[in-house]
């Protein structure tokens, strides 16, 4: 096991207009679906930098280690169009592990990198990463974000520029989302000028994908209910074609339900996401919660389309 020390700090370089430059250290009911600003040293608020420079992943998928070991799993796996902070080359390395559950490889180059601001840092390949692409700051998406959906919660305001993420999709536009894991999460669609929004309940992950020519947004979600006894998560795919997001399915995963007394209810499944479908295979149990005994075991083999039926 080859290990390497990294001590840097992860910068992210706003910019505005033509002055952008790029610094080089820089059951019963069916399961739910659907930054503090600068300030001045006289105390005035500044406004938020107009833009930033982010890099595109080109890869299909690209494995973001915590560590710089070479057989370490990927613990992050961004995809075709994802953005990223970019902050610092870092030395070669020849690594072999899983993304995604699947075996993979890489040698080369690595790099110092973020999926937002306020995430931490992580580490991948330079060749998994394409051009850089100048894009509104998380800031002032985040301003717009609030204002056009005014019911946002305070605490995602609060959080919405330190963990918004950034897609670019075929045609240029930007998706820009909020990984806030509970409630509801702002998701945006920037086209020029034009900004189209929509919550999400619960998003923890996406990836762009093409479905019969359009570009759609697959969104990992979780949720969680009567004090953690019931859990879950769901697909919900949108649609990007339009002046805003538009949800096209929603398809149930996983499920945990620890409600009843005596027994745990489950529906513990796979999830492969093919180029139309969503294929979940796994099963359906029931759990003697004292003995840990199953009491009821069926099969789960279902296909579910990414634009719904």
């Amino acid at each position: 096991m080859r290990r390497l020390l990294v001590l840097s700090a992860l910068v992210a370089t706003p910019c505005v207009g033509s002055a952008c430059k790029r610094s080089d250290d820089a059951g019963a009911q069916p399961s739910p679906a659907t930054s503090a600003p600068a300030h001045t040293a006289a105390a005035i608020p500044a406004a938020p930098p107009a833009t930033e420079r982010l890099v595109r992943v080109k890869s299909a998928a690209a494995p973001l280690l915590p560590e710089i070991e070479d057989d370490e799993n990927a613990s992050q796996v961004p995809h075709a169009g994802d953005l990223l902070y970019v902050a610092k080359d870092l030395p070669p390395l020849r690594w072999k592990g899983t993304m995604d559950g699947v075996t993979a490889t890489r040698e080369g180059p690595m790099v110092v990198l973020k999926r937002a601001e306020g995430d931490a840092q992580l580490f991948g390949f330079k060749s998994d990463l394409g051009e850089e692409v100048e894009v509104p700051s998380s800031a002032s998406i985040c301003a717009r974000l609030g204002a056009a959906l005014p019911d946002l919660a305070a605490t995602a305001r609060a959080s919405c520029a330190a963990l918004l993420r950034r897609v670019k999709t075929s045609d240029g536009a930007i998706v820009a989302y909020q990984n806030c894991s509970s409630g509801p999460c702002p998701v945006g669609l920037l086209r020029g000028d034009k900004l189209g929004a929509m919550t999400v309940d619960g998003v923890v992950d996406t990836r762009l994908a093409t479905v019969a020519g359009r570009d759609v947004l697959i969104t990992s979600t979780r949720w969680v209910r009567d004090e953690g006894k019931w859990t879950g998560g769901v697909i919900v795919t949108l649609t990007l074609d339009r002046d805003k997001p538009i949800v096209a399915a929603t398809i149930p995963t996983d499920e945990v339900d620890a409600r009843p007394p005596v027994m745990v209810i489950q529906r513990n499944v796979k999830v492969v996401i093919g180029e139309a479908d969503v294929r979940i295979t796994g099963d359906h149990r029931t759990v003697d919660r004292n003995s840990g005994k199953e009491r009821d075991k069926k099969p789960i083999d279902e296909r579910h389309p990414l634009l719904g039926k």
